[in-house]
């Protein structure tokens, strides 16, 4: 039901980088436990519910169904007391027939009536008159006493008891035929009665004469049967029972399978992220369990890969900078150590170590502010200062600057754009850029050799691409070029004294993507290499602030590799 869970905790110590990692335990339901019982409660809920609609409707179809068989019953049993009653009076049928024959043609006031059998002897006829068909209850007119009851058993026999007649009601379509009626009897019990009342004139002498010497009446009926009203709830008790126990079983399997689906992926995602804890960062977990846990895991598979990456990026960075201050600071060390030592004696010996001192010296300075500057831009903290510019401008002041060398070094330098090149820029940023393109072209060019830089529009976007006819980059290396300290093939430079840092185009690509743009390298050995920087522009109608027909697009230009060796 509980659940210790091993956690790590991070705890910030006093101290720039200074973490500690601790575990503990943490108390608390399992999401399966907590997806079982919210699975069970629920269907426990829509059982109820079912319940508490269906049993009110089941009830009010039952007393439907009672008060239908019951009236059913009413019907049958008013036919059967007509045919009973009709045997009844038969001269040949009834069982009181020699009472029925006595004095026939005397009308009523001087007919001569036979003495009363006795009581038991007329309870006894009636018995065996009515031969099982219902209950027969023979009823006096005057004192509605019961004086014959076919009831078997004494103790529910109505015999000798006083009954009142609390409600009679004559169906539709009858006249002075059967009637309905509820009596009460003295001991407050009530019974439904179908009955008829007898012929005065033709009724035999049963229970003694009335003061005017007539026969004295009586009611024949038939005690209508109770049909119990069950309670529903009742008779589906055992079967509300075993539904309930069925849905909880299958609430709490459903509950069971769908946490597993759930939890199998948090247990693996907990897994690995306690791995990267400690310090694994090429965890991967298998996506699954679905969509939003899919997109978890994903999310996950990510973060550790560019955790994974920034770790050996990082370790990278660290041996790289070791690497390159390894030997300037080894040269200095080693000169400032012969000058300790007394190694150097004369003035002029010195001016060579001071040489390489202070251009090992300046060479750590451009390293140490270039890895700044791209720790600036990577993390966003180097703000451009965007303005609206004509970005032929500042690739003709590159130009300019580079012509003196280009043509020291008998490098044909070529510039092929156009005024206007509107874009919003930063004038420095983008000058540090195509500066770093123009002086790598410029160092891995031979004499003869020929760089292009051209720049057209392209709406919505600027193309500037910088081409050279230098040996080219390997495929090898070209995927690499603009990662932190990558440099190519040092035996292949032209100048070797202008050691670079190897972070000109790291920083060039994060200046490039910081205007929303993006730059690409395309090289072919001993033909040459043509970077290609896109650059979003402002489109035409934007500079003249009017309604006008968008630039046409051009297609790029295809630049042939030169090669004048």
């Amino acid at each position: 039901m509980f659940a210790n869970f091993n956690v790590i905790r991070s705890v910030k110590l006093k101290g720039p980088g200074k973490i500690m990692v601790v575990s503990g335990k943490v108390k608390g339901w399992r999401l399966s436990t907590k997806l079982i019982i919210t699975y069970s409660f629920v269907a426990l809920i829509a059982v109820a519910a079912a319940v508490g609609v269906a049993l009110p409707l089941l009830q009010r179809y039952q007393d439907d169904q009672v008060k239908e068989e019951r009236q059913r019953t009413i019907v049958e049993d008013g036919q059967r007391l007509a045919t009973l009653y009709a045997l009844f009076q038969n001269a040949k049928t009834s069982p009181f027939a020699e009472y029925l024959a006595v004095n026939p043609g005397a009308v009523v006031k001087n007919r001569k009536w036979p003495d009363a059998p006795p009581v038991e002897q007329v309870r006894q006829r009636f018995f065996d008159f009515i031969q099982g068909n219902g209950r027969l209850l023979v009823i006096t007119e005057r004192d509605q006493e019961v004086m014959v009851d076919t009831e078997a058993d004494p103790k529910a026999s109505l015999l000798g008891n006083v009954v009142i007649f609390t409600r009679t009601v004559q169906p539709a379509g009858t006249v002075n035929g059967r009637l309905e009626a509820t009596i009460t009897t003295s001991g407050g019990r009530n019974y439904t009665l179908v009955w008829r009342p007898s012929a005065r004139e033709t009724a035999p002498n049963l229970f003694g004469l009335t003061n005017q010497g007539l026969p004295q009446p009586y009611i024949l009926a038939l005690v209508v049967p109770e049909i119990p009203a069950h309670e529903v709830w009742q008779d589906l008790s055992l079967i509300l029972a075993g539904a309930g126990f069925v849905a909880l079983l299958v609430a709490s399997l459903a509950g069971f399978l769908l946490a597993r689906s759930l939890t199998r992926p948090l247990v693996r995602l907990t897994e690995a992220s306690q791995a990267v804890a400690r310090g694994d960062y090429g965890q991967r977990v298998q996506p699954e369990g679905g969509y939003e846990l899919t997109r978890l895991a994903e999310t996950f598979n990510q973060m550790t890969y560019n955790v994974d990456k920034s770790q050996r990026m990082q370790r990278q960075l660290i041996a790289n900078v070791s690497h390159e201050l390894k030997t300037p600071l080894t040269s200095i060390q080693g000169f400032s150590q012969a000058m300790l030592d007394g190694v150097l004696r004369r003035p002029e010996d010195f001016a060579r170590p001071a040489e390489i001192i202070s251009h090992e010296t300046a060479r750590m300075i451009r390293l140490v502010n270039g890895l700044l500057d791209l720790s600036k831009l990577e993390s966003g903290q180097a703000a451009l200062r965007l303005r609206e510019l004509d970005l032929a401008e500042v690739l003709e002041t590159c130009v300019d600057s580079f012509a003196p060398q280009a043509s020291s070094n008998q490098i044909r330098l070529q510039a092929d754009f156009n005024s206007p090149l509107k874009l919003n820029g930063d004038p420095d940023r983008l000058n540090q850029v195509f500066s770093n393109l123009i002086h790598n072209a410029l160092k891995y060019t031979p004499a003869g050799g020929t760089i292009r830089i051209a720049a057209y529009p392209y709406d919505p976007n600027i193309i500037v691409s910088v081409t050279d006819s230098g040996e080219g980059i390997p495929a090898a290396d070209l995927p690499n070029i603009f990662e932190r300290f990558y440099q190519s093939d040092k035996s292949r430079r032209r100048d070797l004294a202008d050691e670079g840092t190897g972070l000109g185009l790291a920083i060039s690509r994060e200046i490039i993507q910081a205007h929303g743009g993006k730059i690409e390298a395309a090289s072919e050995l001993n033909k040459g290499s043509r970077f290609t920087i896109i650059l979003p522009g402002i489109p035409k109608a934007v500079i003249h602030d009017r309604k006008t027909e968008p630039l046409k697009a051009l297609p790029p230009r295809n630049v042939e590799f030169v090669n004048n060796k």
